[in-house]
């Protein structure tokens, strides 16, 4: 693997089944919190992710079920959803999930939610 990059960025390379956090731009530790916290999924079988702190309480577990993707949420968090590689148009939500918003970003379904105490996101 050969890879050319400009010395201020910095190549990622992500394997599929992974929840990634990804935090705002800041200049120290601590600058802001990761409000909100936004989410890169891939899930193509199953994945996890806890985060605690940073301003967020997130618990995440995600598995491939019936041609989408299910999403099991707990804790107090505002949440961008960022299904990266999936195929996903559209999402259900459950109590527990409020002011769910869905926006295309970069061809990609990005969606914006409040998790307070349980909740479950369903991905077709």
């Amino acid at each position: 693997l050969d890879i050319t990059s400009p010395i201020d960025r910095l190549p990622l390379f992500v394997r599929d089944d992974s929840l990634l956090p990804m935090g705002p731009e800041q200049s120290y530790v601590g600058e802001r919190a990761w409000d909100p916290l936004e989410i890169s999924v891939r899930v193509s079988n199953a994945a996890s992710l806890r985060v605690d702190g940073e301003g967020a309480q997130l618990e995440m577990q995600a598995r491939a079920q019936d041609g989408g993707i299910a999403i099991d949420l707990s804790g107090h968090a505002n949440v961008i959803l960022r299904f990266v590689s999936s195929g996903v148009s559209s999402v259900l939500s459950s109590e527990g999930v409020s002011g769910v918003r869905e926006e295309r970003i970069d061809g990609a379904l990005a969606v914006s939610l409040r998790v307070d105490g349980h909740g479950r996101i369903e991905a077709k």
